[in-house]
């Protein structure tokens, strides 16, 4: 049974399983699974999930998801716990073994199933051939920026307007 905030929008296509929590001001777009299979889940506030996001929890533990992070189109997360303000680019995947900290981006078709805990400010993408994954540590990341705020803001209104909405 699913549990969202009075203050979030989450389209009535998204499928919400088992025990989830949907924190305010978050916005889950159509066509999005939240499957808490296992253990339940918790996102916080202000996150974006955009379209085809499948964000699954098997383990026992609950799956900690913070505040303002973004999922982008198609991006896969089965994190054991996921910090505050980190994007998930499109197409993405962190498996299970993966705990994510805080202000990391995980690029643009990147998979991430080895076993590690990824440090503050963690930069991830492939290479042009995609035969490796680049790494870069900036601790003083700021996060996902003013875009996806404002994104955030705008869907929150305009989504409702042309989508049902789970309350």
């Amino acid at each position: 049974m699913a549990t969202i905030s009075s203050t979030a929008v989450v389209s009535k296509l998204a499928r919400l399983e088992g025990a989830v929590t949907i924190g305010d001001d978050t916005v889950i777009h159509p066509s999005c699974k939240i499957l808490a299979e296992g253990g339940p889940i918790t996102i916080g506030t202000g996150c974006l999930i955009e379209e085809l996001v499948v964000i699954r929890n098997t383990g026992a533990e609950t799956m900690t998801i913070g505040n303002g992070n973004v999922f982008e189109v198609g991006a896969v997360c089965e994190a054991t716990r996921v910090g505050d303000n980190n994007v998930f680019s499109a197409r993405s995947e962190v498996g299970s073994a993966v705990a994510v900290s805080d202000r990391c981006v995980i690029g643009v078709t990147v998979k991430l199933h080895a076993q590690e805990e990824l440090a503050p400010g963690t930069i991830l993408w492939e290479d042009s051939k995609a035969v490796s994954v680049g790494r870069r540590v900036l601790p003083d990341r700021a996060g996902p920026g003013d875009f996806y705020v404002k994104q955030r803001e705008a869907l929150h209104k305009i989504l409702p307007k042309f989508n049902e909405v789970q309350t």
